[in-house]
């Protein structure tokens, strides 16, 4: 009795445990294994937020319990990610792709030693950034620099910098001239040189001078001296540039400047002189620099020492520029799989991207229900990394290709022509034709453009036909094809009856898995008919000795013809690698053709439906 009372209270206690078990809240507690990855590894990971601290780095692993959480992956060098994850029933792998930050280029900013440029408002790309002297930190670009300070002209320089680069540009500012005013430019290689403008001193070093338009004399003197007079046409409404080289006294010398590059603009000492092949008279003795720039090309630039009243010419010779940085070409069996450059994406396979920025840098190749694969690279500048991809299965070997079977996916029908080298054969039974055999075989095929052609034979009892048909393949893309249809023929029967025909349209043809293909055609067809002798002496049909009404006997005895315009549906389905089904639906809603009337044949209908169809069996060979 006791042991009997310990086994129910037993039994009590288990169904209460197994109850418990099975509830939803208990299945809700239980935890699942959840795996975190990143490119690259070793990235800190957060959980909810940052403020329970770093659960691990990556690889990680998590026991979790159903529902929905936050993952923060950080990682030195890299943007934080942040990511929302569902954890399921079930273990579960995460992978992420940390994209890299580059190293911020140092840009320092600085008025050229006349400081006429301190103070100075800087904008980068249109967004002011301080005032001069500043330091400026950039990320690896181009940048357009603007300099503006009342009463000078905008300084404007468009600035390229690398990764990690650091570089000083040093800004000069020329005092702006009044709008629509002549003014004379006049500088001096001596900063004390006193400058004059018509006998009247204006400055030292440089001056701005409003003139008026014509002849005027510019003379610079050192320590009250004359030391260069020269006369200058000033242009109305131009600033005219004069300078003076004191620094040599001896005469002038003359460079002849020509170029390998066709409109190729001359420097001399930073100054525009004109496009090349170009004369320049009045040089001093001394060493000058020579520079020429055209767009697509590397700056060519040549160092000339000229002596007094040397005559010297010199070419410059100018490369095409090479592309900034150097480049990546990644290629795949798998067309079109996603690459990721330091975890941006960057395009699909093929891919050949330029401007690359030299050093190291890691490439991501990503296709569905394929491993992803990842691969560190050293790029150089102007030369170009080749990376191939070849992404193996997530799950298990790749199986085994298959043999290409050419009559799998031949269709008869459709827009496609029958392949090269090989032939259909068509039987059928339908309406108008009560049996119909038709014969094509493939003559050429290409990449574009394809051709094939047949003959056919066809019955409706009175009247028999032979007729020869043709397709040209004009467009195809995957699996959509486009073509030309063409056909010729005639036949006869009893009673002198015969009939010719002749068939011009188109059709466009879905293939499906190379199992089933649907085409739409469209033709015309023009046909002419002889359905009666042309005298009473030979044996009559129906009629013509009992004519339809509204058709005098001599009309009935006379060839009859007309233009009519179709529409098809075709579905052609694969059974075996040699055998096709086949049914056709065509209609025309313009006209009657009399041969298809009980008139002329006792089994047709009292009217021409205007609508036939067939069904058949197409054999590959």
């Amino acid at each position: 009795m006791c042991h009997d009372r310990l086994r129910l209270l037993r039994y009590i206690l288990l169904s209460i445990v197994a109850t418990w078990s099975l509830s939803p809240d208990a299945a809700a507690r239980a935890r699942y294994r959840i795996r975190v990855e990143s490119v690259p590894q070793g990235a800190a990971v957060y959980l909810e937020s940052k403020v329970g601290g770093v659960q691990g780095y990556t690889p990680h692993q998590f026991k979790l319990e159903p529902g929905m959480y936050t993952l923060i992956l950080e990682k030195a060098g890299f943007a934080p990610l942040k990511r929302d994850i569902e954890v399921q029933r079930r273990a579960a792998t995460h992978s992420f792709t940390l994209e890299r930050i580059a190293t911020p280029a140092e840009l320092a900013v600085d008025s050229a030693p006349d400081k006429r440029a301190e103070g100075a408002e800087v904008t980068v790309n249109g967004k002011a950034v301080g005032k001069l002297p500043l330091r400026l930190t950039l990320r690896p670009g181009r940048y357009l620099l603007e300099v503006n300070k009342a009463g000078f002209a905008r300084y404007t320089a468009w600035v390229d910098v690398r990764e990690g680069e650091k570089r000083a540009i040093a800004v000069g500012l020329v005092a702006e001239a009044p709008a629509s005013q002549t003014m004379l430019l006049v500088a001096c290689d001596v900063p004390d040189a006193e400058l004059f403008v018509d006998d009247k001193a204006v400055d030292k070093g440089v001056a701005l001078v409003p003139v008026t338009p014509g002849k005027h004399r510019v003379e610079a003197r050192i320590g009250g001296k004359p030391a260069q007079l020269r006369e200058v046409v000033a242009v109305a409404d131009q600033t005219t540039k004069v300078t003076f080289y004191l620094r040599q006294t001896a005469s002038a010398a003359t460079l002849q400047i020509v170029a390998s590059e066709k409109d190729t603009e001359v420097f001399v000492n930073g100054e525009p002189r004109g496009k090349a092949p170009i004369r320049i008279d009045g040089l001093p003795p001394g060493t000058h620099l020579v520079e020429g720039k055209k767009n697509g090309f590397a700056r060519a630039e040549q160092s000339v020492q000229l002596i007094a009243g040397e005559f010297k010419a010199i070419k410059l010779t100018l490369s095409k520029q090479q592309p900034r940085g150097g480049s990546v070409r990644v290629v795949s069996p798998l067309l079109g799989a996603q690459v990721f450059l330091d975890g941006r994406f960057v395009g699909k396979t093929p891919l050949l991207r330029h401007g690359v920025d030299p050093g190291p840098h890691f490439v991501t190749v990503r296709h569905p229900k394929h491993k992803e694969l990842v691969k560190s690279i050293e790029v150089k500048q102007g030369e170009t990394v080749a990376v191939e991809a070849k992404l193996d299965p997530l799950e298990g070997k790749p199986a085994p290709k298959k043999p290409h079977n050419p009559l799998i996916g031949m269709f008869s029908h459709a827009a496609e022509p029958v392949r090269a080298g090989y032939f259909t054969g068509d039987f059928s039974l339908g309406f108008v034709d009560l049996l119909q055999a038709r014969l094509s075989a493939g003559i050429f095929s290409s990449s574009i453009l394809a051709l094939d052609a047949g003959i056919l034979l066809g019955t409706y009892g009175t009247v028999t036909q032979i007729g020869m048909h043709a397709k040209f393949r004009l467009f195809r893309h995957e699996m959509f094809s486009v073509a030309l249809t063409y056909a010729l023929g005639g036949g006869g029967g009893p009673s002198s009856r015969n009939t010719f025909y002749t068939d011009f349209g188109g059709q466009a043809s879905v293939t499906l898995k190379d199992r089933v293909a649907f085409t739409a055609r469209s033709y015309f067809n023009f046909y002419t008919d002889r359905l009666c002798p042309t005298s009473g002496n030979q044996a009559q049909a129906g009629g013509c000795s009992n004519r339809p009404s509204g058709i005098t006997a001599q009309e009935v005895r006379e060839r009859f013809a007309g233009l009519r315009f179709f529409l098809a549906a075709i579905v052609e389905v694969t059974l075996t690698q040699r055998l096709n089904l086949f049914a056709i639906l065509e209609g025309t809603p313009i006209g009657e053709r009399r041969a298809f009337t009980d008139a002329f044949a006792g089994y047709m209908p009292k009217n021409d439906p205007n609508v036939y169809g067939r069904i058949g069996l197409t054999l590959k060979y």
